[in-house]
């Protein structure tokens, strides 16, 4: 309830002075009351008409402040557009705006569209370019596709002829085992994955507004770029890009940017094999390899078999010559035939013994290495184009971006545009600026005035609810409560008072009145005003009164009548004789004018309202501060108690 003001704050002083004023106002009052008892009552002495009988009674405690009047409720007109456009057309201050305006859309306020229009045909010609730059990259990367696919395919077919070469050469039981030991798919085609990266190329359809474009031909462009709903859709696998995804991955979108792709050659070592595991009929099945070692194997058996013979009959041509029944010709012709069997035996054992060490591990290897090359070229050719598709991908993720760009821009200006027309959406009375009339910067609001991006060009406050922001000390603000009553006394119409209750209080200082003055803390409440009044409008001060409390049968004296030494409160009682008595009292709640004393002083004691000045107390007393712009010695600060309170 109180508080010490700044001396040096003109605040302070000018609470001071309306202290005073309510002093000598409460001091007339009161020689104006007693002096009619004084001379009813001619054995009382002099000192009576400065005094003041203690009443026990009710009382009333207030805090009483100045406050502007506000509607609770407004609409403010901005200016959204970005700039300083200017007010082209503007609705007169003071206009009451009335339910049919606001069904009929009354415009409030126009703003110029030159520079607007201007712009939104400029970005909508480079969204038209930035749009047929995406299209062609859009082709580019399908073309790629198909020609990935194209040389893919091939690519699988020459793996699969290498395949079935190494089988029909090895038999498909020895060259499945082979291949199942080594590995080979596994090892070379590991950078192969499955899954898929979706990249949405279906563009918004874009609403371009109909340009007033300079000549024929540029107004022909927009005909020109095919529709945004005619985009392509394209999905663009996880093996195109060359991303290896993770194994519970499911598809998902392309990042909006674009990552750094590394496509890495590991070179593996693959394992040797031994073929000479597999060099007979029964391991190598029905392969080529087996036909022909089985060929190798009736070559030896049928040299083998007419060596035999040819020493069979040598024997025999022997006896008959040991007879003399054939001649040494004879003879010699028989040993010349066995040696030649002989040596045709031994050349069919040495090609089938070159074929199993030799050549049939190097033709088995080299279809395996042409199998194996085959799987190579294939990783190569996938990865080749996958690096042209990655970069034909990070140029449309861009150049995507840049469409999206252009359409956001299009969209600002259209929204831009559409608020450069501000119609009426409530009623009221049209006020120039916010509710505090601020201006920082720029012209004063009129037609052809500039303004800045989201400055208040009008309020319309609603009539209907009107409220007095008042602000309230620190000291005092601890007593304000939502639904406390108040008594409102407007300044230009004194004489038609109003009530109001208190709506709304402020949890934070006030941080415009701080930065002001750091020492003063005041706090913002609403008291919302009774009733619908046509007389009361924005911005009309007013006193508002709040009652903070009701107090019952206690007794009050004059504040006036009390002083301070310390935290000792005291006050000069007329007992009837020559000297005044000077009373210690205990003290309560008070208001602006009464203080309600808790102990020391009965109801019906006189109190002098000008107390006598004890100059051995104003030299004790440190806590005494006479008002140095009042020469009235009964005015004394007492601490703890505001003058203005």
């Amino acid at each position: 309830m109180h508080h010490e003001p700044q001396p040096d704050h003109p605040h302070t002083r000018g609470k001071r002075k309306w202290a005073r004023i309510l002093v000598k106002t409460s001091a007339i009052v009161a020689i104006l009351v007693l002096t009619p008892l004084f001379f009813l009552s001619g054995n009382q002495s002099s000192n009576e008409s400065t005094t003041f009988a203690a009443v026990r009674g009710d009382l009333k405690i207030s805090v009483l402040q100045g406050g502007t009047v506000r509607a609770l409720e407004s609409q403010e007109v901005k200016s959204h557009v970005k700039g300083w456009p200017k007010i082209i057309s503007i609705v007169d201050e003071g206009y009451r705006v009335t339910a049919e305006d606001v069904a009929n859309e009354l415009v409030l306020v126009e703003l110029e569209r030159a520079d607007l229009e201007e712009r939104q045909i400029e970005e909508t010609l480079s969204y038209q370019g930035k749009r047929g730059d995406l299209d062609r990259v859009v082709m580019d990367l399908e073309m790629q596709i198909l020609e990935r696919d194209r040389n893919m395919k091939e690519a699988e077919l020459r793996r699969k002829f290498a395949r079935l070469d190494f089988e029909k050469y090895m038999g498909v039981e020895a060259s499945n085992e082979i291949l199942e030991k080594l590995d080979l798919e596994t090892l070379i085609l590991s950078g192969q994955a499955t899954g898929s990266y979706s990249v949405d190329l279906e563009l918004p359809e874009l609403d371009l507004p109909e340009l007033d474009l300079p000549d024929e031909d540029s107004a022909e462009i927009e005909d020109e770029v095919p529709a945004a709903s005619s985009g392509p859709s394209l999905t663009v696998t996880k093996a195109h890009i060359g991303v290896e995804p993770s194994p519970e991955e499911s598809p998902t979108e392309v990042p909006d940017e674009p990552a750094d792709l590394e496509v890495e050659m590991v070179m593996r070592q693959i394992p040797d094999v031994d073929f000479h595991e597999y060099a007979s009929p029964e391991k190598l099945g029905d392969g080529e390899a087996s036909q022909r070692l089985l060929d190798f194997d009736d070559r030896v058996s049928m040299a083998e078999r007419k060596l035999k013979l040819d020493e069979t009959k040598l024997e025999g041509t022997r006896r008959l010559f040991e007879k003399d029944f054939v001649n040494r010709n004879q003879l010699e012709t028989e040993e010349m035939q066995v040696e030649n069997s002989r040596l045709a035996a031994k050349s069919a054992r040495t090609s089938r013994s070159l074929f199993l060490r030799y050549e049939f591990p190097k033709d088995a290897q080299q279809r395996l290495s042409d199998y194996e090359d085959a799987l190579s070229r294939y990783v190569r050719r996938d990865i080749e184009t996958r690096r042209h598709i990655v970069g034909i991908g990070t140029d449309l993720i861009w150049k995507r971006k840049s469409v999206d760009h252009r359409l956001e821009k299009l969209d600002e200006i259209a929204d831009q545009l559409e608020r450069t027309i501000v119609t009426a959406e409530r009623e009221g009375l049209v006020v120039y600026g916010g509710v505090d009339k601020e201006q920082w910067g720029g012209d004063k609001i009129k037609e052809g005035a500039s303004v800045r991006q989201w400055q208040t060009i009008l309020t319309i406050p609603d009539m209907t609810t009107m409220i007095v922001l008042v602000k309230i000390h620190e000291a005092d603000i601890s007593s304000i409560e939502l639904g406390q009553r108040a008594d409102i006394v407007f300044d230009s119409e004194p004489d038609q008072p109003l009530t109001g209750v208190v709506d709304k209080v402020s949890v934070l200082a006030n941080s415009q009145e701080a930065a002001m003055n750091p020492d003063l803390k005041v706090y913002d409440v609403t008291v919302r005003i009774d009733g619908t009044h046509e007389w009361v409008m924005p911005s009309m001060s007013a006193k508002t009164e709040i009652q903070v409390k009701a107090l019952s049968e206690v007794v009050y004296i004059p504040i006036l009548a009390i002083q301070a030494r310390g935290a000792e409160r005291f006050c000069y009682v007329d007992n009837g004789g020559s000297k005044p008595e000077r009373r210690v009292v205990e003290t309560g709640d008070f208001n602006d004018r009464f203080i309600v004393i808790a102990s020391g002083l009965e109801e019906g004691e006189r109190v002098l309202l000008n107390p006598p000045v004890d100059k051995t107390i104003e030299s004790e007393e440190p806590d005494v501060e006479q008002d140095s712009e009042n020469s009235d010695p009964g005015l004394v600060k007492i601490p703890g108690l505001s003058e203005d309170s």
